[in-house]
């Protein structure tokens, strides 16, 4: 899997040889003797500093477009951070993108009012309790409390920039759910 070809981002020419991480895949280098690895000098590639002498490199949010640098916390886990020029800063994006639907004011949504379905009237009143938590209604299967669920804790998980408080409020209602579903099923 060796051989030259040509850097997507610089256009300049690089030699594919042997992945230091894994022997099955290729990995880019500057030249034949796999010394320096392409990634540390395309310069096509945005790089910031930190305060500690550490180099990071650049990438854009989806959401609002803004320079990011992305930390891997202590489990492992990436998020974005902010940057100032050419300075890497320690604060999380999440907490400042003007581009994200959870820091947007949401409506208010409309009362509810009683449903004149009868098949709403026949489900037990546990279940029609929980439903709104998961912006569901009445008939619902447990696939669909899965993915309302899910479609939830992308926007209300803590990590994600939402609050603890939504995301253990949804939590409850989708364990609730799974479970009075599975009773009446």
């Amino acid at each position: 899997m060796s051989g030259w070809g040509r850097c997507r981002r610089c256009r300049a020419d690089i030699w594919w040889g042997t992945n230091p991480y894994d022997d099955s895949r290729a990995f880019p280098f500057d030249d034949e003797d796999e010394q320096q690895s392409h990634f540390e000098t395309c310069e096509a590639q945005e790089w910031v500093e930190d305060g500690e002498g550490g180099r990071h490199t650049v990438s854009r949010c989806r959401a609002c477009n803004a320079r990011v640098w992305w930390q891997t916390t202590a489990r492992g886990k990436r998020r974005p951070m902010d940057t100032n020029g050419d300075e890497a800063t320690w604060e999380c994006h999440f907490d400042t993108c003007a581009g994200r639907k959870a820091h947007e004011p949401q409506p208010e949504p409309p009362p509810r009012r009683p449903s004149a379905d009868p098949r709403v009237a026949a489900a037990p009143y546990a279940i029609r309790l929980w439903l709104p938590d998961l912006e569901l209604t009445w008939p619902t299967t447990p696939a669909e409390v899965t993915s309302a669920f899910r479609r939830l804790a992308l926007i209300h998980h803590p990590d994600m920039g939402g609050k603890s408080s939504e995301f253990i409020r949804i939590k409850l209602a989708y364990d609730r759910l799974k479970e009075l579903l599975a009773a009446v099923a």
